[in-house]
């Protein structure tokens, strides 16, 4: 689940430019070699009316502020029906988002290693049962002898989804990332499906192996310069012509983008990732699936066999979670999605971590290009639907009117709102909220997401194919929604207050006196030393929290990176990661380091300007434990969940703005805890993300200093 937070949609809709129909000399070509030159369309040609309606849906997302920035591009018979952008390039300077921009295309790198790996097959310079140890030294160990390029290919390799556990700087070339994957060895069982981008750099660490050359001009010698796209890049170099096209990239979900690169940033990559990093325009990339839907040729030339064309499409492994196209299968091939109707080819493409997508259709000889820079945008799951309607299917009336229901349905949204507990897990409860004809939902610990409406009353998209549907209340609110988990449908409830619960006043008070934080000002600077660690991750380092009653410096040495947050005796956040300058934290980023003050995480949340409830009482072992709910202005809100006898705090959920990557979910457990003074703190606290990616992670401290001279 990703983040979706609402946001006013008028900034969005200022920058949105107009519709760029192709119509004679108004639709205006880049240049004379543009292989996509626009195709003028008859006012009556149906196709017009379905492209409107297309051009008004990304519009509206723009708006919605599903993403900062869009740039479409619908190109049929290789002709350009429809190019446009909406919204913002960089929004803290106002600067729309201009066409032909030039996108970080993350995941979408991965076809072009695989075109790579295919011309090689092509060429016998491999084949799929070359194993990677053949090839690369690192990987000729136990458990790794057996990987094959058909298995990294596949992304059944076993790999992890990702190894990278430094900065990027600190690698020299794409066998060091490999080199790194093969020290971290199989995660999972060979032969099972599971996305790895750590497969996908294997496969680029092998190309260059065999070909003897850098992965970067490799990619640049066999794949960019023959199908002509001079506006793609391996690398952003920090000073080149075409830097200034390429827009702010961003992350946390709408209502709470935040710059996460910027045009005066060094780049994200310093080195060619063939996970994810190539740049590219919309009309660049189409080049490189027109390749593909060419038979592999350009311009007369043959670059892939069709051999090499059934191996990459061919379905190998169904994925986990359908998209938005109905009745259509979605698979993974080789470095490829591809899309079946029943057992007949349908389509394939594959999209970007950072909100980039694109889909070719060979039979219609169609393909729909939409880029944005928004990490963890869902636009293209909801354009699917649309596209399926309106492009393929060609039911233009139907979609208007399931439009307009849609639209009626947005305006009666409120009776939606409200907190309903989970049928099965006591200690959790979802919260749905409405604004600006916006319908949200957010479970602490777990994910907070737009819930996107169907021509049906109640029912909503919560991401692909997953439905919720709420019960009917008559002239009231909904009184629970219905949501499917595997085979099973949950009934989830709308809450009623217990009137049997104690006050939130006497619970917080009950807190602080079982933590006695109001002893905290007694013990003058405290210092915790201990150790942290990411099992996941493979990484382990050393954590230091120093603190008075208003002031905390938190440092976190992982030894190849190293982290600092520091709380100023105003309030202010400030936080420093290795080999940048101090930055000062704003919104959520500065909701979440204030939680890490001792005075903050156990039992001053009224004081700190936060609202409290308690919701529930708990079995808990031999006791009970009480549920709280506190919610801050500006951030996201949190469960806790404490101990009823004792009063200390055991559980928490809540969402936490990790940069680069977005809102996540984490789950904190706080156990080990120990006399400081008259205080009582927990010296154990595990947090365990919802992102498979950072996994879980566990800080114990082991030493304490008391009366520290700061």
């Amino acid at each position: 689940m990703r983040p979706h937070p609402l946001l006013r949609p008028a900034l969005a809709l200022l920058a949105a430019c107009p519709l760029a129909l192709a119509q004679g000399e108004a639709f205006p070509r880049k240049d004379a070699a543009d292989p996509f030159p626009p195709l003028a369309l008859a006012a009556d040609d149906p196709t017009r009316a379905a492209l409107e309606l297309l051009s008004a849906q990304v519009k509206q997302m723009v708006a919605d502020d599903a993403c900062v920035g869009a740039e479409l591009h619908v190109i049929r018979g290789r002709r350009t029906l429809l190019h446009e952008v909406h919204g913002w390039a960089h929004r803290e300077e106002e600067r729309p988002l201009e066409l032909d921009s030039i996108f970080c295309v993350r995941s979408m790198t991965k076809p072009l290693v695989g075109t790579l790996v295919q011309m090689l097959l092509d060429e016998g310079e491999l084949s799929l049962g070359t194993r990677a140890a053949e090839i690369l030294p690192a990987f000729d160990a136990q458990r790794l002898r057996d990987v094959t390029l058909e298995q990294l290919l596949t992304h059944t390799s076993g790999l992890p989804f990702s190894t990278i556990a430094r900065p990027l700087a600190s690698y020299g070339s794409i066998a060091d990332v490999a080199g790194e994957a093969a020290a971290r060895g199989l995660e999972h069982a060979p032969g099972s499906f599971h996305y790895s981008d750590a497969g996908a750099d294997t496969l680029g660490a092998i190309a260059a192996a065999v070909d003897g050359a850098g992965i970067a001009e490799l990619v640049q010698q066999r794949i960019l310069e023959p199908l002509g796209m001079t506006e793609s890049l391996a690398l952003l170099p920090r000073d080149g012509p075409l830097r200034a096209r390429v827009p702010s990239a961003y992350s946390g979900g709408p209502g709470a983008w935040k710059r996460h690169w910027g045009p005066n940033d060094e780049p994200i990559f310093p080195l060619f990732l063939t996970s994810q990093g190539l740049y590219a325009t919309t009309s660049d990339y189409a080049r490189f699936l027109a390749l593909w839907m060419d038979g592999g040729r350009v311009g007369g030339r043959r670059l892939l066999s069709a051999a090499a064309l059934e191996r990459g499409l061919a379905p190998r492994n169904p994925l986990p979670q359908p998209g938005g196209f109905r009745g259509i299968e979605t698979h993974y091939g080789q470095q490829w999605i591809v899309y079946r109707e029943g057992e007949r080819p349908w389509a394939f493409g594959h999209n970007g971590s950072d909100g980039t997508y694109a889909w070719a259709w060979p039979e219609r000889d169609l393909m729909v290009l939409l880029f944005t820079q928004s990490r963890g945008s869902t636009c293209g799951l909801a354009l699917e639907t649309a596209l399926q309607e309106l492009l393929i299917d060609g039911d233009v009336a139907g979609f208007r009117e399931r439009a307009r229901r849609s639209e009626a349905a947005r305006a009666d949204l409120g009776r939606f709102d409200g907190l309903y507990l989970d049928e099965t897990n006591r200690r959790a409860y979802y919260v749905v909220s409405s604004a600006d004809g916006l319908l949200t939902i957010e479970r602490p610990g777990k994910f907070h997401a737009r819930l996107t409406p169907t021509a049906e009353d109640g029912r909503f998209v919560l991401e692909g194919s997953t439905t919720l549907t709420f019960e009917d209340g008559g002239d009231g609110p909904s009184p629970a929604f219905l949501l499917p988990q595997g085979a099973r449908t949950e009934r989830e409830v709308r809450h009623v207050p217990d009137p049997g619960l104690p006050a939130a006043e006497e619970v917080l008070e009950h807190v602080r006196a079982a933590h006695g934080t109001e002893h905290l000002a007694e013990l003058g600077a405290v210092r915790l030393t201990g150790t942290i660690t990411l099992p996941q991750r493979k990484l382990s380092g050393t954590v230091e929290l120093l603190f008075d009653a208003q002031r905390y410096r938190l440092v976190v040495d992982l030894g190849v990176t190293r982290e600092s947050v520091w709380m100023t005796a105003d309030g202010r956040i400030v936080t420093q990661s290795t080999g940048a300058d101090p930055v000062e934290a704003e919104g959520s980023a500065r909701a979440d380091a204030l939680a890490t003050h001792p005075l903050q995480r156990l039992g001053g949340w009224d004081r700190a300007g936060h609202s409290v409830e308690v919701l529930r009482r708990i079995a808990a072992g031999d006791g009970h434990a009480l549920l709280l709910r506190v919610t801050a202005p500006g951030a996201p809100g949190a469960s806790k969940l404490i101990e009823e006898e004792t009063g200390l705090l055991r559980f928490e959920d809540r969402l936490e703005h990790v940069p680069g990557v977005g809102l996540l979910g984490v789950e904190i457990t706080y156990g080990d805890f120990r006399e400081v003074g008259a205080a009582r703190l927990p010296f154990a606290i595990r947090s365990k993300y919802a992102f498979a990616l950072l996994g879980e992670i566990h800080v114990q401290y082991e030493e304490v200093e008391l009366g520290v001279e700061v």
